[in-house]
């Protein structure tokens, strides 16, 4: 009780602190700010909006450089700048200061900070807590053996069924769901290997893991690399689906082991609907297990990702930290939101065309509260992201039903937090905090889309340059190719842009890296078709090339490479590129075909592909096929290729609305066209 009391009047102090400051806000007695603004920006910084007041007001403004990257979504007509600035605040939990010469400058607010930081820590104590409990249990329960773990899933399959038969609350069934679901994780041989190393020391372990390191366990350990046992039994799941098993019975064998770094936006649901859950999924971390098993005459490697389950228990104590309930507090009440008059007038019959998502286009939250501000002419103030909308809502008749769906979004990245105060929307996605993380600064895409805007090429220096600049988690917001029938075809991104992306895309960052590393004595080796000697690199570089060869599937490398054998080597062809120009540039393929040889495909045997070539949105220009190799032994054993166009096209024309022209443009021009692409396409696009 005693410590209910205390949280509770924690809680009430920081609101009070918090609501006075507001109270006592310094914009309130300066009637500079009284001018009128109009701010429309789909995703703008947080210095540049500043710098876009600044010049409306007259009054100087600045930003704290801790928080110059962080983003807004604003659109504003003609409203007061003190408005403007007082909202942007409450959404960002910042607060303005009044400077000496009599501008303002904009900072984060410190006992806000903090809270954050406090949460951050506990949640990460709560993600070390759950692999650590999952590496010790598990590993014992291992050692009990498997015949028990495979009964006790039975056993709990059949408690599992009664509290249904007897109506009791599902919600009893969440610790044994829990557990079956961690025991059918052991029983898999990734996880078995995976405790059997860790669960020696689990908090030096799961440390080396957290610092980035790659912990390596063989049969046959070599220094710094850990012993690794494969009985019988576990090596006849690994090679599942032979009548037996190769020579010889023991192999040598090498495990590795990483957290990865395939952070998966849509790939992964969490399965108890506890409040909160929300605020721990996105920062959930997969351990990547990779096996090299070595016979007499082959070589087997398999792959696997462990991502543990969250019980609600781990979940609470997020539910219930004072930020989260600050932010609770903060918005309008979903009751309260659906009965606001002002949003309850039915959407005009006579609108602007909905947002919605083409072939090779992109919607952004901020796409559909651009559409929102235009139809009701509410200003929008908003935490502003590239993240593309995989869900994009329907059109629904009031614009309060339309706000309370933002709340309730199927994804985690798209729900959000709404207040209406004062005629203005606010909202804030829930988890801002890990959106921000992932955010690629607009000062690194800006250079590339400016070099779009003008018609200029894209050099393999733009891309490195870029590439050595992201953090891991930015990374994985960069395309990956289109899966199921566009597989080959087009590459999908997690984020908008105005410049195509594709030569970046994640499988080629790690090379992009490895090319920004370069001296240029070192780069112009290469350009000149000059091998580059590997064991020269620096200690980096070498370190680069592992990565390469960890993202290309070959671990099997890792053990046999020396770096005496090995050398990088550069490749290039002219090709013709495929571009789609609307809006947006988007590299299609990077292949020609002159004609048709026997076994290949050729375009003039396909009416729907030269109908696609003959679309005003698609064109083909001149390029070069940039080809990096790593060579061992005379054998590529890896190798990453870059797409450039070196032709200087017509800039493209940014529309109001970023990326909706080309949405509409493309969704057009595919409903005017029936998609039957012949399979042998897949394999003459992207050869390389």
């Amino acid at each position: 009780m005693m410590l209910l009391l205390r949280f509770i009047l924690l809680v009430m102090l920081w609101l009070s602190v918090f609501s006075n400051a507001v109270a006592q806000s310094p914009l309130d007695k300066d009637d500079r700010l009284n001018v009128a603004v109009t701010l429309h920006h789909h995703v703008i910084s947080f210095s540049d909006l500043v710098r876009d007041l600044q010049k409306q007001t007259g009054v100087t403004m600045e930003v704290q450089r801790d928080i110059m990257d962080e983003k807004a979504t604003v659109f504003v007509e003609n409203k007061p700048a003190r408005e403007v600035m007082e909202k942007l605040a409450s959404v960002f939990l910042l607060r303005w200061e009044r400077r000496k010469a009599g501008g303002y400058r904009l900072v984060p607010d410190a006992d806000a900070r903090k809270w954050e930081r406090d949460f951050l820590a506990l949640r990460e104590r709560i993600a070390d807590r759950l692999w650590l409990e999952w590496i010790q249990k598990g590993y014992r329960d291992v050692q009990r053996g498997r015949g028990w773990i495979e009964q006790r899933i039975e056993e709990l399959s059949r408690r599992e069924d009664r509290p249904r038969e007897g109506g009791r609350e599902e919600k009893e069934l969440v610790p044994l769901t829990a557990e079956r679901e961690r025991l059918y994780t052991l029983l898999r041989w990734s996880g078995y290997l995976a405790a059997q190393v860790l669960g020696r020391s689990p908090l030096l372990m799961w440390a080396r893991l957290k610092r980035g390191e790659i912990i390596v366990a063989s049969t046959q350990p070599a220094p710094g690399e850990l012993p690794l046992r494969i009985d019988a039994e576990v090596l006849q799941e690994i090679l599942e689906g032979r009548e037996q098993l190769p020579d010889p019975p023991s192999p040598q064998a090498h495990l590795v082991l990483a957290l990865s770094e395939e952070w998966r936006w849509y790939g992964h649901a969490i399965f108890f609907d506890a409040p909160g859950a929300e605020y721990f999924e996105a920062s959930a971390p997969e351990l990547d297990v990779r096996v090299v098993l070595r016979f007499a005459d082959e070589v087997v490697s398999e792959r696997d990702f462990i991502r543990l389950l969250i019980p609600c228990d781990f979940v609470r104590p997020l539910t219930q930290h004072p930020l989260i309930k600050r932010w609770q507090v903060w918005q309008t009440p979903e009751e309260s939101l659906l009965k606001e008059p002002a949003l309850s007038t039915p959407f005009p019959v006579s609108r602007p065309e909905y947002p919605s998502l083409g072939i090779f286009g992109e919607v952004t939250d901020a796409d559909l509260f651009c559409w929102f501000h235009t139809v009701t002419g509410i200003p929008v103030i908003m935490d502003g992201s590239r993240l593309v909308n995989r869900y994009v809502r329907p059109s629904t008749d009031t614009p309060a039903r339309w706000l309370w769906e933002f709340t309730k979004a199927i994804d985690t990245t798209g729900r959000y937090l709404i207040r209406y105060e004062g005629g203005y929307v606010l909202a804030r996605r829930k988890v801002y905090l890990d959106v921000r993380q992932r955010e690629i600064p607009e000062r690194l895409l800006s250079p590339i889309e400016a070099k779009v805007a003008r018609g200029e090429p894209q050099t393999l220096d733009d891309y490195a340059q870029l590439a050595a600049q992201l953090s891991d988690k930015q990374v994985r917001v960069l395309p990956v190719p289109a899966g199921g029938f566009f597989s080959g075809i087009a590459f999908t991104s997690d984020i908008a842009t105005r410049a195509d992306l594709t030569n970046l895309w994640q499988g080629n960052v790690h090379m992009a890296r490895f090319w920004a590393s370069l001296s240029p004595v070192q780069k112009r080796t290469l350009w000149e078709g000059e091998p580059l000697a590997a064991d020269s690199l620096s200690p980096t570089q070498k370190q680069m090339l592992l990565r390469i060869l960890l993202g290309e599937e070959r671990t099997d490398c890792l053990f046999d490479v020396s770096w005496e054998s090995m050398q990088v080597e550069m490749t290039t062809e002219i090709v013709t590129l495929l571009l789609l120009r609307g809006r947006v540039e988007r590299l299609i393929t990077a292949s020609t075909w002159e004609g048709s040889e026997e076994g290949s495909y050729s375009i003039e045997d396909d009416t729907v592909l030269k109908s696609l070539l003959d679309s005003p949105d698609l064109r083909s220009c001149r390029g070069t096929l940039v080809g990096v190799v790593i060579k061992s032994g005379g054998q590529e054993i890896a190798g990453r290729a870059f797409a450039l166009r070196d032709e200087v096209l017509p800039p493209l024309d940014p529309p109001r609305c970023l990326w909706q022209e080309t949405r509409s443009q493309s969704a057009k021009w595919s409903a005017e066209h029936d998609w039957v692409v012949h399979p042998r396409l897949f394999a003459a696009l992207l050869n390389t």
